[in-house]
């Protein structure tokens, strides 16, 4: 009987004991779970942000790409609008010298033509080819032919 007592002595203290126990290990594996579980993801989130990375470092290339083609093209611009601007200079300076020529001529035909001669007459009413219109300050403006013409045409 005392043997019985003292295995019901040992039992009332190790029972709790190995209770504890087996709760640590069961609590053990479920952490070991759940630590290989969290050692997954970072496996997974570590291979995305290589990825991410590597996709940075490409974009990073593009746009560096991307913003010397840009520089390019409005370099590439920027000369043609020079050059345009240069042409509507030239163009501008060409139809002064043209309006320059044509009143020469007109003065020069018109100190050609007899005042009295028929052709003259018939051809114009004007001797000197352009007309006169009052100015603001009213003295007359002359115009030369082909202004008189396209404001004929287009109106």
């Amino acid at each position: 009987m005392q043997a019985e007592a003292m295995a019901a002595y040992t039992r009332s203290i190790l029972a709790p004991m190995v209770e504890a126990l087996e709760r640590s290990e069961a609590r053990s594996r479920e952490l070991e779970r759940a630590a290989a579980t969290l050692a997954e993801r970072l496996a997974h989130v570590e291979q995305d942000r290589g990825r991410l990375a590597t996709e940075l470092e490409a974009l990073k290339v593009t746009q560096t790409t991307l913003h010397a083609e840009l520089e390019h093209e409005r370099s590439k611009l920027r000369a043609e609008t020079d050059r345009t601007n240069a042409q509507v200079r030239q163009l501008e300076h060409a139809e002064g010298r043209l309006e320059e020529l044509e009143e020469q001529q007109d003065v020069l035909q018109a100190s050609s033509t007899p005042p009295h001669s028929p052709t003259a007459s018939n051809l114009t009413a004007d001797p000197s080819g352009s007309s006169t219109k009052p100015s603001p300050s009213g003295e007359p403006v002359s115009t030369p032919w082909w202004r008189r013409w396209l404001s004929a045409v287009y109106g």
